[in-house]
């Protein structure tokens, strides 16, 4: 008998383009460095941005060529900022992903709304 498990909503996702690549920086399985010097700031470069899963509706239309999403972990050496719906780190390790189409309905079935990016959740 399987069990489908709920998903962590609270995990962090990296939308990844056509290609992976952004900026010119071409992202990986494993481990990923920022080239540019480390930068906090909320609109800035010098770091690599993702989000949590149940924020995903709050940046999937930056870009019409987002193709997949890849499960990601923060290294502990990393510099790390959090915002209120993205996260800024200066590595990201990418740990598998999925195509675009299969987190949306993951996130839809798990009950965020796609129009409030999670609010109604409470999330």
């Amino acid at each position: 008998m399987h069990i489908a498990m709920a998903p962590d909503l609270n995990a962090i996702v990296k939308l990844l383009r056509t290609g992976r690549t952004h900026y010119d920086y071409t992202y990986t399985e494993g481990l990923n460095v920022c080239p540019e010097p480390w930068d906090d700031g909320y609109y800035t470069s010098g770091g690599f941005y993702a989000c949590e899963l149940r924020h995903i509706f709050k940046w999937i239309y930056l870009y019409p060529d987002i193709t997949e999403v890849a499960w990601v972990d923060v290294p502990a050496d990393a510099q790390f900022a959090r915002f209120d719906t993205k996260i800024k780190a200066s590595k990201l390790v990418l740990t598998g992903s999925m195509p675009i189409v299969e987190a949306v309905r993951i996130v839809i079935q798990a009950g965020v709304d796609i129009h409030t990016g999670g609010a109604s959740l409470g999330l």
